[in-house]
C-alpha cells in the first residue's frame, strides 16, 4: 500500500507516454528529461534543483488542468513533497488532489492514505485514523478501504492502544462478514477472506474462522471463492492449529471438488508438503506423480512437487537418495527460485555436518553459479532471485562485505521492487550484528525509516536506531 520514493521517477515518465493529450505529454516529457536526476533522489537534491522542480511540474497542471493525467502528476508533487520532509506542503499537495479531481477516486484514496501517513509519522494516531476512516466510508470495498480496517487495529496495537485495537479487530471481522454475506458471488469475496484470516487470527479465533469458512463453502458451492475459502481453511488447520489431519482432508476436498481451479494445484502441492514435511518421501512422491499428471503446464507447480519430494528425502535423513531429487529439481526447471535454492542447500547440508571441505567446494560452486545469472545486463526476476541467494551465500560463508555489495546491487538494480527495502534493513543488521559497526548501522536505519516511513519493518528500525544510540 506504501508508495516509495524511488518509484517517482519511474512514475513521472509514465505518465509522460500516455494520457491522450499529446502537448501535455511532451511538456511533461521536457521538463522530466531536466530534472531526472532530482527526481530520481528528492533526498538528496539541492533545495534550488528540488524547487526548480516542483516549479516545472506544477507548471504542466497549470497549463493543463483538464488533462487526464493532471490528477496523478498533483499526486506525485505531494509524493516529492513527502519524501523531501516537507510535510505542510506535502498535506496540502495531497488535500488539492481531493478537492480538485474529486471524480478521481483511484487517485483521491491514495491522496487520504498519503495523508493519514503523514499524521501517524507525526504520532498523531486520532488524526491519521480519522483520515484512513474516511477511505474505509467512502470506498469500502476498492483495495485500499479493505485492508484499512486491519491496517487501523494494527495501527492501534502498534501504539500499544489494546483496547482499541481489540474493538477495530472486532468491527473489522465483522464488516468483512458483512461484505461476504451480501455479496456472497462476487469475486471481492477471494479479498475479504484472507483478510478475515488475517483477523481471526489476531483475535485468536483460528478454528472459528476455519469454520466460518467451511460454512460459506458449504453454502455457496458454485461462489468465485467457494474453493478459495476452502484452502483457506485447510492451511488455518495444517498452520495455525496444527491439525495436518483436518488439512488432509480439505485439501483433498478442495482438489476433488474444485479440481478446475487454480485453487485445486495450489491444494494438491500442500497435501504433498504436509508428507515431506514428516519425512514421508513414499506420499510426498504420489503427491508430485499426481501434481505432474493433473497440471503438466504448470511449471512453477511442477517444481515445488519435486521440491517436496527432496525435503522428504532430506528430512528422514536420507541424503543419498535427496541428492538426485534436487539435481533433478534443478535440471528439469532451472529457471524457477525453488530450484535455483539448491546450490545452497546443499552447502548447507555439508555445513551441519561439519563437513568443511565439502562445504567450501559447495559454496564456490553456489558463488560461481549465482554470479553467472547476475551477470546478465538485464534485471529480470530470475537475476533478482540470484543476487538474494548469492547475498544469502556470502553470510552463511560469513564474507559479510560481499553480503553488503550484493544487497546494494539489487537496490541498485531493483529499486523499485520491494525486496530492495528489505536488502537496505538485511544491510543495517549487517553493519550492527556482524560488522559490527554501530555508526553506519544507525545511519542506514534512519535511511531505512526515511526512505519507508510506512515500511513493514519501520518500527523495527526505530526500535534499532534507538537501542544504538543508548550504546553511545
Amino acid at each position: 500500500m506504501r508508495k516509495t520514493h524511488l518509484l517517482l521517477l519511474t512514475a513521472v515518465l509514465f505518465l509522460s507516454s500516455c494520457g491522450g493529450d499529446y502537448d501535455a505529454e511532451r511538456m511533461l516529457y521536457n521538463v522530466t528529461r531536466l530534472h531526472s536526476q532530482t527526481l530520481r533522489s528528492p533526498v538528496r537534491a539541492a533545495e534550488k534543483d528540488f524547487d526548480g522542480a516542483l516549479k516545472d511540474l506544477k507548471g504542466v497542471i497549470d497549463k493543463y488542468p483538464a488533462w487526464s493525467n493532471a490528477a496523478d502528476l498533483q499526486l506525485m508533487l505531494g509524493e516529492l513533497n513527502s519524501a523531501r520532509g516537507r510535510v505542510s506542503a506535502a498535506a496540502g499537495e495531497f488535500e488539492k488532489v481531493i478537492v480538485d479531481y474529486p471524480d478521481r477516486h483511484d487517485v483521491t484514496v491514495r491522496a487520504w492514505y498519503a495523508l493519514g501517513q503523514l499524521k501517524e509519522n507525526a504520532g498523531k494516531i486520532k488524526e491519521a485514523v480519522a483520515e484512513y476512516e474516511k477511505i474505509m466510508d467512502r470506498y469500502p470495498t476498492s483495495e485500499f478501504g479493505l485492508q484499512m480496517p486491519v491496517y487501523v487495529a494494527d495501527l492501534y496495537s502498534r501504539s500499544g492502544m489494546k483496547d482499541k485495537s481489540k474493538e477495530a479487530y472486532e468491527n473489522a471481522f465483522a464488516g468483512y462478514k458483512s461484505i461476504v454475506e451480501t455479496n456472497p458471488y462476487s469475486k471481492i469475496v477471494s479479498a475479504v477472506h484472507p483478510l478475515m484470516v488475517i483477523t481471526g487470527s489476531k483475535l485468536g479465533r483460528a478454528s472459528q474462522t476455519a469454520e466460518y469458512l467451511l460454512s460459506f463453502a458449504a453454502k455457496y458451492p458454485k461462489a468465485f471463492a467457494a474453493p478459495q475459502s476452502l484452502l483457506e481453511a485447510a492451511k488455518i488447520y495444517s498452520e495455525a492449529l496444527k491439525n495436518n489431519a483436518r488439512a488432509l482432508e480439505i485439501f483433498s476436498r478442495t482438489v476433488k471438488e474444485y479440481g478446475k481451479s487454480k485453487y485445486a494445484g495450489e491444494a494438491q502441492l500442500a497435501i504433498g508438503n504436509i508428507y515431506a514435511l514428516k519425512g514421508d518421501y513414499a506420499g510426498a512422491a504420489a503427491e508430485r506423480d499426481k501434481v505432474n499428471k493433473l497440471f503438466p503446464k504448470d511449471g512453477s507447480l511442477r517444481a515445488a512437487a519435486q521440491f517436496a519430494v527432496a525435503v522428504s528425502y532430506d528430512k528422514a535423513g536420507r541424503w543419498q537418495e535427496a541428492l538426485p531429487e534436487y539435481d533433478k529439481l534443478r535440471s528439469e526447471f532451472p529457471d524457477k527460485p525453488v530450484a535455483m535454492q539448491v546450490p545452497l542447500i546443499i552447502a548447507g547440508h555439508y555445513v551441519k555436518k561439519n563437513d568443511k571441505a565439502g562445504a567450501n567446494r559447495s559454496f564456490e560452486e553456489a558463488v560461481k553459479y549465482y554470479k553467472s545469472l547476475t551477470d546478465d545486463k538485464s534485471a529480470d526476476l530470475v537475476s533478482l532471485e540470484a543476487f538474494e541467494l548469492l547475498a544469502a551465500t556470502y553470510i552463511m560463508k560469513e564474507e559479510y562485505a560481499a553480503a553488503v555489495e550484493t544487497l546494494k546491487a539489487i537496490r541498485s538494480k531493483f529499486p523499485a521492487d520491494k525486496k530492495s527495502e528489505f536488502a537496505l534493513f538485511k544491510i543495517a543488521m549487517i553493519y550492527e550484528n556482524n560488522l559490527k559497526n554501530k555508526a553506519l548501522a544507525a545511519e542506514t536505519y534512519k535511511e531505512f525509516v526515511k526512505q519507508y516511513p510506512a515500511g513493514s519493518l519501520s518500527l523495527s528500525a526505530v526500535g534499532r536506531i534507538r537501542a544504538l544510540e543508548k550504546r553511545k
